[in-house]
């Protein structure tokens, strides 16, 4: 009994230096699938449609990172042009199917990322004022969708606010 308490310190300090390297380790968000979070689009927004918030969306095929998914969409920030948010989303007939991509996703992310917390059903990772949440949702047909998401947390809130700054130059 007496091995074990003189265990329990050392085993306590070791768990939370370890905790505390492997969020030092973790990289910051900046992007993902080769764009970067806040950078300036460099299209042609005019043509691009516009989703329920306003925000221009385009469909991309992934220059960088995983091409698992069906589905890569940027969501441009009205008035600034900025990338606010990257989207990759695949779709799957069976819930098993789709629990095993999610999982494995998920180990990804906090692989890269470093710890994660629930909100709202999603996994989500924040970094400052960036983040990345991922979730799966049942649709309506019964197909499952795995979707992620990377967002510039300010520059997504002032577009939705419609406090833009300045236009992306």
């Amino acid at each position: 009994m007496k091995n074990i308490r003189n265990l329990a310190l050392p085993l306590a300090v070791l768990s939370v230096l370890s905790f505390a390297a492997a969020a030092m380790a973790a990289a910051p968000i900046r992007g993902a699938f080769g764009y970067a979070l806040g950078a300036a689009y460099a299209g042609d927004l005019t043509a691009l449609s516009v989703n329920e918030d306003g925000f221009y969306e385009v469909e991309f095929l992934p220059s960088e990172g995983s091409k698992d998914f069906d589905v890569y969409l940027l969501s441009i920030a009205p008035g600034e042009g900025r990338i606010a948010q990257i989207v990759a989303a695949k779709t799957f007939a069976m819930r098993a199917d789709a629990e095993t991509f999610l999982f494995a996703r998920e180990k990804e992310l906090e692989t890269a990322y470093g710890p994660s917390r629930i909100e709202e059903g999603a996994m989500v990772i924040e970094d400052g004022a960036k983040s990345v949440a991922l979730s799966m949702d049942e649709e309506e047909d019964g197909a499952y969708v795995v979707a992620v998401v990377y967002q510039d947390d300010d520059l997504t809130a002032r577009a939705l606010l419609g406090q833009d700054s300045e236009p992306a130059q």
